[in-house]
């Protein structure tokens, strides 16, 4: 199968370009790029999510690759981050202690029958790999957004940060070349 096809300017920098200049300067040409300046924040965004979707979005903006088409993305590794952390501070937090109102709930029948057998500890550590699984599906959404939107390590380090264009040089001594053929 083949490589998917990549942006000419990271086939430039990586160095094993056998395209001429004219292919080059056409894949430059028709190579789609998406607007940046019109990023609408989703409304299911609570007020934290919306200043971390704000910050990242402002960063990633300065170094050239976010686009207003991204901004869904970056809303879903925003809750997803969020997730994590409110996973984190419950598992933190002594699940056992837990156990005590779980024991209640058996008793009371709120809670599946089956469960009357386990210990008090064994329900903490049920409730506790319950959080883990919930943290860890967390960590896998956040960990795939922000390898797609370029905010891990490894993902920076693939990135080719778009250049702006500089301006075509001129030869300080194409002046003198024209002067002498004249003169001939």
């Amino acid at each position: 199968m083949a490589n998917p096809k990549q942006p000419i300017n990271l086939v430039i920098h990586k160095g094993a370009s056998h395209r001429t200049k004219a292919e080059i300067a056409d894949r430059l040409a028709t190579e789609v790029k998406a607007p940046y300046g019109n990023v609408q924040m989703p409304a299911y965004l609570n007020r934290k999510q919306r200043e971390e979707f704000e910050y990242l979005s402002t960063e990633l903006a300065q170094i050239g690759i976010f686009a207003d088409i991204d901004a869904g993305l970056l809303a879903r590794y925003c809750v997803a981050h969020w997730q994590y952390g409110q996973y984190t501070k419950r598992l933190a937090s002594s699940p056992r202690k837990k156990a005590k109102r779980m024991r209640e709930a058996l008793e009371n029948g709120e809670a599946k029958a089956t469960s009357a057998l386990l210990s008090d500890e064994e329900l903490a550590l049920d409730f506790e790999r319950d959080l883990l699984e919930m943290q860890m599906k967390c960590y896998r959404m956040c960990a795939d957004s922000a390898k797609a939107l370029g905010l891990s390590i490894t993902s920076r380090c693939k990135l080719v940060i778009p250049k702006p264009a500089e301006p075509a040089r001129t030869n300080r001594f194409a002046q003198f070349t024209k002067d002498a053929s004249c003169g001939n």
